[in-house]
C-alpha cells in the first residue's frame, strides 16, 4: 500500500473518530493493510456527517466490499432518527441481504418506516435468508411496510420468516387476510395459525382463518384461533361444526365454553359431544352455558348414566343459580358415586327459590350427609322449608357432622322445619351443639356477649 494512501486512511478514521473500533496501533494497521482496492476507494469516498451512531460500520469489510456502498451511506446518514439507522446499517452489514436482489429496496422501505415495530420487522425479514429464498419477500416486505398497525406488521413479519407458511399454498391468502384484520387481536390469532404446522397440514385451514377474521368480536377469534391449532379438534370429525357454533356464539362466554369443550378428549371422545355443544351454543344465559360446559368437559359425568338426563335439567333451569347448583353436583364425584344423585338433581332443580336451592346443592355434595342415613330426608325437609333463617338452619344442620352422629339429628331437623320462630330456630342449632360448645370454655375464664357468640359459631 502507498503511503500516500495509508496517510488518507487514518485521515478519515481521525475525521470519523474510529479509533475505539481498535484495540491498539498494530490491529488499526493489519486492518488498513488488510483493505482491497474497492474498500479502500469506498472507506475513502464518505464525506459530510455521518450519523455517529452508525460510524462503526465504516470499519465492516463487509460494508466496504457492498456494491450498495454508495446507496446505503446516503440512506444511513440521512436516516429520520437513531433507530432507522441502527437498523439500516444491520442491513447494509448483513451479507445475506447483500447477495440478495432485494437489498436496495429492502434498505429503501426501511428508510421509510413509519415507525419502530414496522422497522423492525422490515429488519428482521431483509436479514432473514428464509424469507430472502422466497418468491414472497419482495411482497411480504411491502406488506410489513404498509400495515395499518404495528401489531398488524408484527404477525406479517412472523409469517414472512416462517418455512411451514411459505411452503404452504396458503401464504400469499394468509398474508392477505392478516393485512385486512378487523382489530390486533384478531391479526395474532390469525397470525398464529397461519404458521401452524398442525392447521396448515389440516384441510380446514382456509376456513378456519376465513372465520377467525370474520369473528363478531376478540374473544370470539381468540377462541377459534385456538381450536384452529389444536390437534384434538382437527383430527375429530367436530371440527367444522364446532368451529361455526363458535363464530355463531351469542356472547363472549357461550364462545368461551365451546371453544374449552371443542378441544376436550373426553367430550370428543363420548357421544354426547354433538348434542352438547348445540345446547351449551343455545344456552338462555351464560351461566347456564358455563354449567352445560363444566359438565360436558368433566369425564366422570361422560361416563356416567346421569349426563344425558343431568344436562337437560341444566338446560331447563329456572334461574342461573339453580342452573350453577346442578352443575356443580352433576360433575361432583360424591354425588355421582351416590344413589341420591338423580333425586337430589330433581329437588335441585324444582327448588322454589335460589336459596333453598343453594341449601340443596351445597347438601347433595357434602360428603357427610351423602354417608348418613339422613340425607335423602334431610334434602325434602330443606326443599319445603318456608323461610330463610329455617332453610338455612335446615342446610347447616343436614351438613354438621357432629348433627349427623348424633340420635337426636333427625328430631333436631323435624323441629327446625316446623318453628317459624328464628330465636328458636338458632336455640336449636345452638342445643346441638352444646358438646361443642362447652369443650371451648375454658375454665376461670371471663366471658361476655361477644366471646360467648365467638363460641356458638364455632
Amino acid at each position: 500500500m502507498q503511503s500516500n494512501i495509508y496517510k488518507k486512511i487514518l485521515e478519515q478514521i481521525k475525521k470519523y473518530n474510529l479509533v475505539a473500533n481498535f484495540n491498539n496501533m498494530d490491529k488499526l494497521n493489519e486492518w488498513a493493510l488488510s483493505l482491497n482496492e474497492l474498500q479502500i476507494k469506498n472507506f475513502l469516498s464518505v464525506s459530510g456527517l455521518f450519523n455517529n451512531s452508525q460510524k462503526y460500520i465504516l470499519c465492516d469489510e463487509n460494508f466496504l466490499s457492498s456494491k450498495y456502498f454508495q446507496h446505503d451511506v446516503k440512506l444511513i446518514a440521512n436516516a429520520k432518527n437513531d433507530k432507522i439507522a441502527e437498523e439500516l446499517g444491520r442491513v447494509s452489514t448483513n451479507n445475506d441481504s447483500i447477495e440478495s436482489k432485494y437489498h436496495e429496496r429492502d434498505m429503501e422501505l426501511i428508510a421509510r418506516a413509519k415507525s419502530y415495530y414496522i422497522k423492525k420487522e422490515l429488519g428482521v425479514s431483509s436479514r432473514d435468508c428464509v424469507s430472502l429464498q422466497s418468491k414472497y419477500h419482495e411482497r411480504d416486505m411491502e406488506l410489513i411496510a404498509n400495515a395499518k398497525t404495528d401489531a398488524i406488521a408484527e404477525f406479517l413479519g412472523t409469517i414472512s420468516r416462517s418455512s411451514d407458511s411459505l411452503n404452504s399454498p396458503y401464504h400469499e391468502n394468509d398474508t392477505k387476510i392478516i393485512k385486512n384484520a378487523k382489530s390486533d387481536t384478531i391479526a395474532e390469532e390469525l397470525g398464529y395459525t397461519s404458521i401452524d404446522c398442525v392447521s396448515l397440514q389440516s384441510k380446514y385451514h382456509e376456513s378456519d382463518m376465513e372465520l377467525i377474521a370474520n369473528a363478531k368480536t376478540d374473544a370470539i377469534a381468540e377462541f377459534l384461533g385456538i381450536t384452529s391449532r389444536d390437534s384434538n379438534s382437527l383430527e375429530s370429525k367436530y371440527h367444522e361444526r364446532d368451529m361455526q357454533l363458535i363464530a355463531n356464539a351469542k356472547t363472549d362466554t357461550i364462545a368461551e365454553e365451546l371453544g374449552c369443550i371443542s378441544l376436550n378428549s373426553g367430550s370428543l371422545e363420548s357421544k354426547y359431544h354433538e348434542s352438547d355443544m348445540e345446547l351449551i351454543a343455545n344456552a338462555k344465559t351464560d351461566t347456564v352455558a358455563k354449567a352445560l360446559g363444566d359438565i360436558s368437559g368433566y369425564r366422570n359425568s361422560l361416563e356416567s348414566h346421569y349426563h344425558e338426563r343431568d344436562v337437560k335439567l341444566i338446560v331447563s333451569a329456572k334461574t342461573d343459580t339453580i342452573a350453577e347448583q346442578l352443575g356443580l353436583t352433576s360433575r361432583n364425584i360424591y354425588s355421582l358415586q351416590s344413589q341420591y344423585h338423580k333425586n337430589d338433581m330433581e329437588l335441585i332443580a324444582n327448588a322454589k327459590n335460589n336459596i333453598i336451592a343453594s341449601e340443596l346443592g351445597d347438601t347433595s355434595r357434602n360428603i357427610y350427609s351423602l354417608q348418613s342415613q339422613y340425607h335423602k330426608n334431610d334434602m325434602e325437609l330443606i326443599g319445603n322449608a318456608n323461610s330463610y333463617y329455617i332453610t338455612r338452619e335446615l342446610g347447616d344442620t343436614s351438613r354438621d357432622s357432629n348433627s349427623l352422629e348424633s340420635k337426636y339429628h333427625e328430631r333436631d331437623m323435624q323441629l327446625i322445619a316446623k318453628e317459624d320462630s328464628n330465636i328458636v330456630v338458632s336455640y336449636l342449632t345452638m342445643e346441638e351443639k352444646i358438646e361443642k360448645m362447652l369443650n371451648n370454655i375454658t375454665d376461670n375464664e371471663e366471658v361476655d356477649s361477644m366471646s360467648l357468640q365467638r363460641i356458638l359459631k364455632k
